[in-house]
């Protein structure tokens, strides 16, 4: 109905202010040290308990991967934002894996992702939906970037997303093929490799 179709883009219109705010102001955010293998067991079960039917949840938590200094609220919407896209690109049907573990950049790799030689946190979550060409990969993270069709998306959403892990000092990357499903990689500072 009329009303419904003016909530709705009431809504969208929302969701697009507070995410260009959200995109657009700097500033110091609070921090607190986080242990995410920890942190994330909480997070996926609740995300199990909201998902549709048919979408399930894997996780690979290494206990011990190490702790990282984030703002617990922005870390929240990154992985809501990883793992509700995620869902939706396989239409809600099956499986999202959420893998965690630790890594060392050498000065190859750190140069390849922006990054500072050292040891990171990696949160990888991967989907089984129909993955994505090149050239969508290559433009994910752009603001208003979108491939949702009928205005159902504002394109800031992974904008956001890379915003606040860089602003962690880390960063996140993309590796997809079409027919093969995508996964995202975040990569955290590890806390104790730096101090």
């Amino acid at each position: 109905t009329g009303m419904r179709h003016i909530h709705e883009a009431a809504e969208r219109g929302r969701d697009i202010v507070r995410h260009s705010l959200s995109f657009t102001t700097g500033g110091i955010r609070d921090t607190e040290e986080v242990d995410p293998a920890k942190w994330l067991a909480g997070f996926v079960a609740q995300a199990r308990e909201s998902a549709p039917e048919g979408v399930t949840f894997a996780t690979r938590l290494g206990r011990g991967a190490g702790a990282v200094r984030v703002n617990a609220g922005e870390l929240e919407h990154v992985m809501d934002n990883l793992l509700t896209n995620a869902g939706e690109a396989m239409r809600g049907r099956g499986t999202v894996t959420v893998v965690l573990d630790a890594c060392t950049l050498d000065a190859e790799a750190a140069l390849a992702q922006g990054l500072t030689v050292g040891g990171y946190v990696r949160i990888a979550v991967s989907d089984e939906g129909p993955g994505m060409a090149g050239e969508v990969q290559r433009h994910v993270f752009d603001p208003f970037f979108t491939t949702k069709g009928g205005g159902d998306g504002t394109g800031l959403g992974l904008a956001v997303v890379y915003r606040l892990v860089r602003g962690w000092e880390g960063n996140i990357s993309v590796h997809s093929e079409p027919g093969a499903g995508a996964t995202f990689t975040v990569l955290i500072p590890r806390l104790g490799d730096r101090d």
